[in-house]
């Protein structure tokens, strides 16, 4: 009886340890299991968009190596195509992110149903989209789906019930004839992209080598504009404004326009034209306009004659949430009474964001601040912004001023705008008067200010200082 009691325990000893070795096994196995599904999800992550459930950057550039090896052993060539959605930043800034995210969703969708299903199409990073195009007669392939896809882009996307139109630019690089490597050819299409996009929206371009210099001098460009903007190489340039009644053999200025300036050391001056946009697309322009807007105060702020200062307010600024304190907080610094400030802004303001556009402008008009509607006459032009919105004054577009005395219709635009804004008891500057004919037609019709080369270019306000001081002597 012992000797069965003994043989039973040893049993269930034995049944014990292989039951605990089973559990250990089946431990292994599982974490083996969870390691593979983790490995897997790994290298999912490093290949894939995981917004889009597109590949990635990496497993684009990978496909390329794979078509180039093919391409070299005397395979046919392909077409790299790279895209991205103009005016996408707008939708983020608007809309929101998560209103971003799924216009990118439905981009990806659309760009899918204009390829096949042996076109490799990937997601490169923000709004920039890859297709690698094999299998093919090139380039009349490439063209027929560029064609496609600015056709599929031309309908509008449809955001909180808006319709929201996002063309797009291509840039196309064909290989192996436009890079022997990966990166290299990669690089040539995006270089196309990027002059496709300075072209304007639904542009396709083809690569070519001068593209390789332009992009250089555009580096070296945004790495000088970066570096000005702490090394002090911009200034002020003021052009006066004027009293249309003013004496034409002595005018008087009543106050100036602050026009932004970049000295460098090596190129000498830049034009406003050359560098304005590059600030703008590379995000500059914010820091930029806070130089400016504080450049300009603390200059005013130390003439003898208490002329008023005007200052052009950007698009981007405007939508900062913070500019009524940032235009508070230079005036308590400078020192600069606020009655003596103006800000210009055009119509592109009021059209992205009316609520804010407005809350902004009264907060603005409570500080003592003056607005002025630049620009008027062209672009979103409504008559309704004149009675919504506070303006103080809005300046006639220098393309109008231009054709008086000869455009029968720029004489009806200025004289209708003139008479317009007597009855909303709004003041009102015509800029870009370079003649006699159009000055005189100008105080003819009681315009109430001028501005333009006839009576004074931009310069330093010194100069003006001393006819002042001469005058009054």
């Amino acid at each position: 009886m012992v000797h069965g009691h003994s043989l039973l325990v040893l049993v269930i000893s034995v049944l014990a340890v292989s039951l605990i070795m089973l559990r250990q096994r089946l431990m292994v196995l599982i974490r083996r299991g969870r390691t593979a599904l983790v490995r897997q999800d790994l290298e999912r992550l490093a290949q894939f968009d995981m917004l889009t459930a597109l590949p990635n950057r990496t497993r684009f550039i990978a496909k390329l190596g794979k078509a180039l090896s093919i391409a070299d052993r005397a395979g046919p060539g392909f077409a790299v195509i790279c895209l991205d959605l103009n005016g996408f930043k707008s939708v983020n800034d608007l809309f929101g992110h998560e209103a971003g995210n799924d216009i990118l969703r439905r981009a990806a969708a659309r760009i899918r149903g204009t390829i096949r299903d042996t076109d490799l199409l990937a997601r490169l990073g923000g709004d920039e989209f890859g297709i690698v195009q094999e299998l093919a007669t090139q380039p009349q392939a490439a063209n027929a789906l560029a064609e496609r896809l600015i056709e599929a882009f031309a309908q509008p996307f449809v955001i909180d019930h808006q319709p929201i139109t996002l063309g797009i630019s291509l840039g196309l690089a064909l290989a192996p004839q436009d890079g022997a490597e990966p990166a290299q050819l990669l690089r040539s299409a995006e270089m196309s992209l990027h002059r496709a996009k300075h072209a304007g929206p639904g542009t396709a371009c083809y690569f070519a080598p001068e593209m390789e210099i332009i992009l250089r001098e555009r580096k070296k460009m945004e790495a000088d504009l970066r570096l000005a903007l702490t090394s002090d190489q911009f200034y002020l340039d003021y052009q006066p404004v004027f009293d249309a009644g003013c004496n034409r053999q002595a005018p008087m200025p009543v106050g100036f326009e602050a026009l932004l300036r970049w000295k460098h050391p090596i190129r000498g001056r830049v034009a406003p034209m050359d560098f304005i946009p590059l600030a703008e697309e590379l995000g500059l322009i914010l820091p930029l306009g806070r130089q400016v807007l504080y450049m300009a105060c603390a200059e005013a702020a130390t003439w003898h004659h208490p002329w008023r200062v005007a200052v052009n307010i950007s698009a981007v600024q405007f939508k900062q949430k913070n500019l009524v304190a940032m235009v508070s907080e230079c005036l308590a610094s400078t020192g600069l009474d606020p009655r003596r400030l103006e800000l210009e802004l055009t119509e592109a303001v009021l059209i992205e964001n009316a609520a804010l556009a407005l809350e902004n402008l009264r907060a603005l008009k409570a500080l003592g601040i003056s607005i002025v509607l630049d620009d008027f006459g062209t672009g979103y032009s409504s008559l309704g912004y004149l009675h919504e919105y506070p303006f103080d004054r809005l300046k006639i577009d220098r393309s109008f001023v231009t054709g008086l005395g000869q455009n029968h219709h720029s004489d009806a635009i200025v004289s209708s705008i003139l008479a317009l804004c007597r009855e909303l008891r709004l003041a009102v500057t015509a800029e870009g008067v370079e003649t006699e004919l159009q000055f005189n037609l100008l105080r003819a019709k009681s315009c109430d200010q001028i501005q333009g080369f006839l009576l004074g270019r931009p310069g330093k306000v010194s100069a003006f200082a001393e006819v002042v001081a001469e005058t009054i002597h």
